[in-house]
């Protein structure tokens, strides 16, 4: 178990193959962080490709700044 105040989103990414080339997704972000995107179904699954790569670039850059808006780091601003 991590213990932490700053914290906020973890992207859980799981091979659903040997092979690494597709993948499934999982986003979990506390209660503070507004919605961020981009959206995707929860039951997809990704194929390992230039578009994946991309797409998991905005959603890492989107979690970073939606944790900024959290209550939590506006204390500190």
């Amino acid at each position: 178990c991590i213990a932490s105040q700053f914290l906020h989103v973890y992207l859980v990414i799981t091979p659903l193959d040997s092979d690494g080339t597709h993948f499934k997704v999982s986003v979990i972000h506390r209660d503070s962080v507004p919605s961020f995107g981009p959206n995707f179904n929860h039951s997809t699954s990704f194929q390992c490709d230039h578009i994946f790569k991309q797409w998991l670039l905005t959603k890492l850059i989107n979690a970073e700044m939606a944790s900024c808006r959290a209550s939590t780091f506006q204390k500190y601003q």
